[in-house]
């Protein structure tokens, strides 16, 4: 019996409702903590009114297409199975090991359109990437293998993607997948700390808590419980990890990112503010003010000084960086920010190919294959929609049961 079939039959309790909806009972919830300056806003900003992407249409209509095509080449490079395959084109970047977290970072591209009506391509993709990602789980609500020794960031990439699905689909499996891989993500937690790769192993690192904070925040988002102490534990390490210039470290305050040893001296960590970005989007997601002149303020100039730019030949394309930041100062707002993606429009609009997609040229596209640049190129671009302040969401899709995914 697979096992997420037999984790649903001896854990009835888990599933969230009738096929197609989330249950009646479940509450959209969101971060009650108001950000000083400014309204806060949706991790996700799944399922928002329509006013943002029509607007950016029409103000940036190169930039609106690209999206399209970016969204359009992701949905035909979509397997059967319901998969993306991140090793399956013939350019010899990805490795099989990290499907799950490309299927993840489509999912997320895909929903962050908003709600999809039951006859759009786009929510049957994200219904047939659901089911596949529930298929890969385990008892223990880990998406995939223990295969890799960072296998903790497929599986916190692929519940970003089934939070993002469940608030545009409202799919009941993929809220139980999602409640089950939470789970798995405070089993995996230091106790009192962070995450790093291995559980609860006392290591703790800027880059995987990120990417797990930004799960449980999207899955509290749609009504399923995340630990408060989890949230706590990050406020407290950022604060650890960022120095009096504003900048967050990896591990240690001041610390630039991580890079491959093989790719270190290809992309130099110095180029960009990775880490900074991503303290400061979890810190202003977690309710921390971004208007007072403090450590998040002073970081916001650190990464606004290093803008993005395509320019592969110089290792100083970052796309993991572009959209850690972009959704960052999403929240800041304010002149830097529109310098800001004026740069990053003409960075992305330099670097897609006539078919949509980006090429895998960044520290981490030998890993992710064309997948994870393309999908994380779109997350970017899509970060330029402004999203109103928490408002109550639409409706989920009328509580139809579900045909079978496909």
């Amino acid at each position: 019996m697979p096992l997420a079939r037999s984790f649903r039959r001896w854990f009835p309790w888990l599933v969230l409702g009738t096929a197609g909806s989330l249950p009646a009972q479940i509450t959209v919830v969101r971060p009650a903590v108001p950000d000083a300056g400014s309204q806060p806003r949706q991790v996700l900003a799944i399922g928002s009114v329509a006013a943002p992407r029509v607007e950016l249409a029409r103000s940036a209509p190169a930039t609106a297409a690209a999206i399209e095509r970016g969204l359009g080449w992701l949905l035909a490079r979509q397997q059967t199975d319901g998969r993306w395959d991140c090793d399956g084109l013939d350019d010899g970047a990805g490795r099989a090991v990290h499907d799950i977290a490309v299927t993840g970072l489509a999912l997320l591209a895909l929903a962050r359109e908003g709600a999809a009506a039951r006859t759009e391509p786009r929510r049957e993709a994200m219904l047939r990437g659901v089911h596949w990602l529930a298929l890969q789980q385990q008892e223990n609500g880990l998406l995939g293998p223990r295969a890799t020794h960072d296998f903790i960031y497929d599986h916190a990439t692929a519940t970003l993607g089934l939070a993002a699905a469940a608030a545009a689909t409202g799919s009941a499996e993929a809220g139980t997948a999602l409640r089950a891989a939470v789970g798995y993500l405070e089993t995996h937690r230091n106790p009192y700390m962070v995450w790093r790769y291995m559980p609860r192993d006392g290591d703790n690192d800027t880059s995987v808590t990120t990417w797990a904070t930004l799960a449980c925040l999207a899955a509290r988002e749609v009504g399923v419980e995340a630990p408060a102490p989890a949230f706590d534990a990050v406020r407290q390490y950022l604060k650890q990890v960022t120095d009096a210039d504003g900048r967050t470290g990896y591990a240690r305050a001041g610390e630039p990112s991580s890079r491959a040893r093989a790719t270190e001296q290809r992309f130099p960590p110095q180029h960009g503010e990775a880490m900074t970005a991503a303290g400061i989007l979890c810190r202003s997601a977690l309710g921390e003010s971004l208007a007072d002149d403090g450590p998040l303020a002073a970081g916001i100039r650190l990464v606004l000084a290093k803008p993005p730019s395509w320019e592969p030949g110089a290792g100083k394309v970052d796309l993991c960086y572009w959209f850690f930041a972009s959704e960052a100062l999403r929240r800041a707002g304010g002149a830097g920010r529109a310098a800001w993606t004026d740069a990053l429009q003409q960075a992305l609009s330099a670097g897609q190919r006539d078919d949509g997609s980006w090429d895998a040229i960044d520290p981490w596209g030998q890993d992710g294959g064309r997948l994870y640049s393309t999908a994380l190129a779109v997350l970017a671009l899509q970060a330029l929609y402004d999203v109103p302040a928490l408002q109550p969401q639409p409706a989920a899709p009328p509580s139809e049961p579900e045909p079978a995914a496909k």
